[in-house]
């Protein structure tokens, strides 16, 4: 009895380890090698990085093309800001060169009887004047071509400072002929007229101071031009010419009427 039930267990012991071993046979097979996985996975996250990395690029493109235009406004917009500012204080400079040239004008019309300390004061005024206008034309913008101020100024220069009167009608009569039309035009007749009549040179200076009134009806001299004409008429013995054209004078709002008013109480 014992050995049948010895038998018995053995046998069931047989038969359930059978299906153990033969499982492990059937599922036995060649493994998957790990770098052909590691290979399919890192082939689709490299193909993922290369159906990305176009977009990614085009973006930084455009992104830098932005910047790029954004940087081209506010460079334009500076530059425009700039020329603006140029614009306004080669303005300011005209006025003041005209301004300054005009103050030297009625600085210069001193009679010359006044005693020497006067005179001397007078130089002194005038020198600073000139001083003041090389200052501000050093300092400051100017429109227009740099050549035709550099030889105006020049040549009042020798006139006015360096009291070069034949060089300086020289220098104002060949500043004419290369800007006849010049911005200073009318200023360069003007002070020719003026030289000519330091020079008592009047028929010379009444010719210069004409060509400014009928030339330059409108021109800020003018009116200046008129008073010393009628001084040179009054001097050259012709005192009605003298006395009509400084009464136009007088009753006119420019700057010299109080000059001609003066000069009629005086001389007539």
């Amino acid at each position: 009895m014992k050995n049948y039930l010895s038998l018995a267990a053995i046998t069931l012991m047989a038969v359930f380890s059978l299906p153990a071993t033969a499982e492990v046979e059937v599922v036995d097979s060649k493994p998957i090698p790990k770098d052909s996985v590691a290979t399919r996975q890192g082939g689709y996250r490299t193909a993922g990085t290369v159906r990305q990395a176009p977009q990614n690029e085009a973006a930084q493109v455009y992104y830098q093309l932005q910047l790029l235009q954004q940087e081209v406004r506010e460079l334009r917009g500076i530059v425009e800001e700039q020329a603006h500012k140029i614009k306004e204080l080669n303005r300011k400079r005209t006025e003041d060169y005209i301004d300054l040239d005009r103050r030297l004008g009625l600085l210069s019309q001193q009679k010359p009887q006044q005693p020497a300390a006067n005179a001397s004061t007078l130089n002194s005024s005038v020198n600073n004047a000139a001083a003041s206008i090389t200052q501000t034309l050093e300092t400051k913008a100017r429109p227009g071509p740099v050549e035709e101020l550099k030889m105006y100024r020049s040549a009042i220069d020798l006139a006015i400072k360096e009291k070069k009167f034949d060089q300086a009608i020289t220098s104002l009569n060949q500043y004419l002929v290369e800007y006849p039309q010049g911005h200073y035009a009318a200023n360069a007749k003007y002070w020719l007229g003026q030289i000519y009549m330091q020079k008592d040179d009047l028929d010379q200076s009444a010719a210069w101071f004409t060509r400014v009134t009928n030339s330059h009806p409108h021109h800020q001299k003018t009116p200046e031009a008129k008073f010393k004409l009628g001084k040179v008429y009054h001097l050259k013995g012709e005192a009605d010419r003298a006395k009509a054209l400084l009464n136009e004078v007088a009753s006119s709002n420019s700057a010299a009427a109080s000059l001609a008013q003066a000069y009629l109480q005086e001389n007539f």
